[in-house]
């Protein structure tokens, strides 16, 4: 009888952990999602998965810009409709080691030493690539991470609202 009422004990404390981190924003960033936003989904694919955007752009090169402010992301489709960036300014949103928005860019080097490629405008270093993710530094500090293919134009990035700005592409 004990040994069942612990069983039943411990699920309860187990559910409600689950419970709890359930709702739980995400705030990862990886070569695969930020915020838990990959690239390749529809828009009805990012609809589905976060709700209606808080507003949508359409450029006229035919990209398509859908933000989520309560999440602070930005998501761009192609002309085909499907994602092909994902950036955020937001502080909150780190890589496994401990980078995101308004980290100091040796934070950046420090976490990865060697395996960032440098983009430069007027030979001024702007933003570090490490594989898919941009991190935009115009003034010295991540301001904005981005993830894209290397074809995807990283003055998005560098353009953006930087680092905490609430301005998310």
């Amino acid at each position: 009888m004990r040994q069942g009422a612990l069983i039943v004990g411990v699920a309860v404390v187990a559910s409600v952990l689950a419970g709890g981190s359930a709702g739980a924003p995400n705030h990862g960033i990886s070569q695969r999602a930020i915020g838990g936003a990959g690239l390749g989904l529809t828009r009805a694919g990012y609809i589905h998965r976060f709700g209606k955007p808080s507003f949508t752009t359409r450029f006229g090169s035919g990209m398509t810009r859908l933000v989520y402010a309560d999440r602070e992301l930005a998501i761009y489709l192609s002309r085909k409709g499907r994602g092909i960036a994902v950036l955020t300014s937001a502080r909150e949103y780190r890589t496994p080691a401990g980078v995101g928005p308004c980290s100091t860019v040796s934070a950046l080097k420090k976490a990865y030493p060697g395996r960032l490629t440098v983009t430069r405008r007027a030979r001024v270093v702007v933003a570090y690539r490490l594989r898919r993710l941009l991190f935009a530094a115009p003034s010295g500090k991540v301001g904005a991470v981005m993830l894209a293919d290397a074809a995807f134009p990283s003055s998005v990035a560098v353009n953006a609202g930087q680092c905490g700005g609430g301005e998310e592409g």
